[in-house]
């Protein structure tokens, strides 16, 4: 679509954060994607800038990071509330929990046609509930990344479901088959190990303890139990913890700690499995991505990760925090990957047909300019 510079809806984007994340990717691939279309996007961190602010000054969207801390942190909506008198958007369009609020506080009274907020995860705690409910009327529509968490938000906060939508993250298909796998020598592996991936933040909502507890069982248990390596690809307030049980149970050989990585497709090439153990999710973008590279997925039964994963076909599910369930199924593929991989090959046309970023652009794009049109 082409539209003057002058003519062009003016949107600004809001996120908690630009630190390296799914949500926080996913928030740059919309921006520069509505960007390519037409809309002129600014977009605005509450917190710092973050490493995901470059690919947006890349693309020549502006980037504003207002400094600001915690959920506590009251700044914030006056800050936001000052800049957005400045750009006049259109619509404001925000990622994850604290934006969304301090998104609907700043606008309100300033004449924005729409604000939408951008619902990432199936939270259920009281904290979130509560101030979702106390600001609802702010809001004009709501993005949900999958069904079953527009479902879960629709009925935990008392939302109409007409003014929840649904849109899926994406993934590039075609830009992950072109990856080649990391050399495993260089991640102190050999040929013949197992591996096992954790990729996202070291947070009790991922329950990385429950993996490594699945791993020091099938290494106790298991006849080739040696042969399993398990990869933590992320960082975050649990790593102490991570590191004090990998020195208690003599692990240093088994368990990688590798931090954040910007090779994770790379890494995943190189893997055997997937695992994501989180005890809730929206739609995580690294089940998407395993998907398209043709990694094996393993992973828990909450929202949204039981939309991307079909159990037995596309993937396997365990119940959540059941490390029984997950240590047997870690075990069949370490005995035998066939049908593992299997699930993977019908996982790669899963992800083909449905989950294209153009596709999902599109669909923001369409909503976003019906509801400044009034639609």
């Amino acid at each position: 679509m082409t539209t003057s510079s002058a003519d062009a809806p003016r949107l600004t984007m809001v996120i908690t954060e630009l630190d390296i994340g799914g949500a926080e990717r996913a928030f740059v691939k919309v921006a520069k994607g509505l960007s390519d279309r037409g809309w002129k996007v600014d977009t605005v961190s509450l917190r710092d800038a973050g490493p995901l602010a470059r690919p947006l000054n890349d693309a020549a969207i502006p980037v504003t990071a207002l400094g600001c801390g915690g959920f506590a942190d009251l700044r914030a909506i006056f800050r936001l509330r000052r800049y957005l008198k400045t750009r006049r958007p259109n619509v404001v369009l925000s990622f994850l929990h604290q934006a969304n609020i301090v998104s609907r506080l700043a606008a309100k009274g300033l004449g924005v046609s729409a604000v939408v907020s951008g619902v990432r995860v199936a939270d259920r705690r009281r904290s979130v509930s509560i101030t979702e409910r106390m600001t609802r009327c702010c809001v004009t529509h709501y993005v949900a990344v999958s069904h079953s968490v527009a479902q879960a938000h629709s009925d935990l906060c008392r939302i109409p479901k007409e003014q929840i939508t649904a849109i899926p993250n994406g993934v590039d298909v075609e830009e992950i088959s072109q990856i080649r796998a990391v050399d495993r020598n260089s991640l102190g592996l050999s040929a013949s190990d197992f591996v096992v991936l954790c990729a996202g933040r070291l947070t009790e909502q991922k329950s990385p303890l429950d993996v490594l507890n699945a791993v020091m069982q099938i290494r106790q248990r298991s006849a080739d139990g040696n042969r399993i390596r398990l990869l933590f690809v992320g960082d975050g307030p649990l790593r102490g913890l991570l590191e004090s049980e990998i020195a208690r149970h003599h692990l240093h050989s088994t368990v990688t700690l590798c931090g954040w990585r910007a090779d994770l497709t790379s890494i995943m090439k190189a893997s055997n499995v997937l695992v994501l153990a989180s005890r809730w999710e929206g739609a995580p973008n690294v089940i998407l991505e395993a998907q398209a590279a043709g990694l094996p997925v393993i992973a828990s039964d909450v929202d949204g990760c039981r939309d991307l994963v079909q159990d037995g076909v596309t993937g396997r599910l365990f119940a959540v925090g059941d490390v029984t369930q997950l240590t047997a199924m870690l075990r069949d593929q370490l005995s035998d990957s066939s049908n593992a991989l299997q699930m993977a090959h019908s996982a790669v046309d899963w992800v083909r047909n449905n989950a294209s970023w153009n596709s999902v652009v599109d669909c923001y794009n369409q909503l976003l300019r019906n509801l400044v049109a009034g639609k």
